[in-house]
């Protein structure tokens, strides 16, 4: 899929290069909407309706966002009002049918969750189309998992993964899961000073992952 659109609020570079990498897999109007878990102020909600405006002649999916945040809940509610955004914990506060959708989304919300297999089996489980989701992982050679503070949310922690301890938990949710499969993957590096201003610990290594798994 090849789309030139300039956006409003083109986000970070991070963002824009996730939003490339999942456009092939939007959904089409009729068919299982997209849900979102940890949707935050509804930023993919507005930048996926863009798309699918210029794409589809202005016919959307349904966007279904959850989070906990009810402030940022709030503004999502005011700027995209075709949406639907609810309050709930998106590790086991969802009905099994609100799940139910033809892309699911975890952007920037595993690496601040200490379960990152439990939430990806229900993902899988409930998604007929695609999953998208990122996580941090260490580029170090580290074999164990760190939890680092977050400075630019302070009540949560960054779960910075080992590759190894990633790949396994992955494996074994694919494993359970044979119809689908791992259509795309792509890292976005962080400099040591990137990753030191958003924890306060320096010299670390890491690269934000990206994964989308589909159907076959």
């Amino acid at each position: 899929m090849s789309v030139s659109i300039q956006l409003a609020d083109p986000g970070t570079a991070n963002r824009r290069h996730f939003i490339q990498q999942v456009l092939p897999f939007l959904p089409l109007p009729g068919e299982q909407g997209i849900v979102d878990l940890g949707c935050g102020d509804g930023y993919y909600c507005g930048v996926l309706s863009e798309v699918s405006r210029a794409l589809l002649g202005g016919r959307l999916p349904v966007y279904r966002g959850f989070d906990l945040d009810e402030e940022a809940l709030a503004r999502a509610r005011s700027e995209h009002p075709h949406g639907e955004f609810q309050r709930a914990d998106i590790t086991n506060g969802i009905a099994e049918d609100a799940l139910a959708s033809g892309l699911t989304l975890c952007c920037e919300t595993f690496s601040i969750l200490p379960d990152l297999e439990e939430l990806l089996e229900r993902m899988l489980s409930h998604t007929r189309g695609t999953v998208a989701f990122d996580f941090l992982w260490s580029t170090d050679g580290s074999t164990e998992d760190r939890v680092l503070p977050l400075r630019v949310l302070p009540s949560f922690s960054y779960h910075l993964r080992s590759q190894r301890r990633a790949f396994d938990i992955l494996l074994r949710v694919l494993a359970r899961h044979p119809e689908f499969h791992v259509r795309n993957t792509s890292t976005w590096a962080f400099s040591p000073a990137a990753m030191e201003e958003f924890t306060g610990e320096p010299g670390l290594q890491a690269a934000n992952v990206w994964w989308v798994l589909g159907r076959d």
